[in-house]
């Protein structure tokens, strides 16, 4: 399987850096799911965090909302996504429709090539298939 990816692992600690606000897409109340309990450890280590939750929820003093298009642009520069691989394309779409995205972070196991295309055909920087908080430690 082919991993898109048009940023190379060398500016990971550049992208900590210049994007610390985000969004986690994806991001449930539910504490034992990897993309709660990533984004408090991110949370902690002092990025600001907006979520896109399908549901009307509140986690951790994060504000959530339902779109993209919805998170101020501030926070929807890079995007952080929790979905799985098939729903990669709905994503991409999405922050598309949206604008204002520069970064689209699939974590560990989600990829999809045909939707990781159109986003780079879009101007959009693609990393997938790793995890933040992972890749964020080794930055460190």
């Amino acid at each position: 399987m082919l991993i898109c990816m048009n940023v190379h692992a060398s500016e990971f600690p550049n992208i900590f850096k210049n994007y610390p606000q985000y969004t986690v897409y994806g991001l449930s109340p539910d504490p034992s799911k990897t993309s709660h309990r990533i984004s408090m450890n991110m949370k902690e280590f002092g990025f600001q965090l907006y979520g896109v939750y399908p549901k009307d929820v509140t986690i951790a003093n994060i504000p959530i909302v339902q779109t993209l298009q919805n998170v101020p642009k501030e926070y929807r520069k890079m995007v952080n996504v929790f979905r799985r691989s098939e729903k990669i394309i709905d994503v991409v779409e999405e922050a598309i429709e949206a604008g204002g995205v520069e970064l689209l972070w699939f974590q560990l196991g989600i990829t999809d090539e045909k939707a990781e295309t159109k986003a780079q055909n879009h101007g959009i920087k693609v990393i997938s298939d790793r995890c933040i908080y992972v890749e964020y430690m080794k930055s460190k």
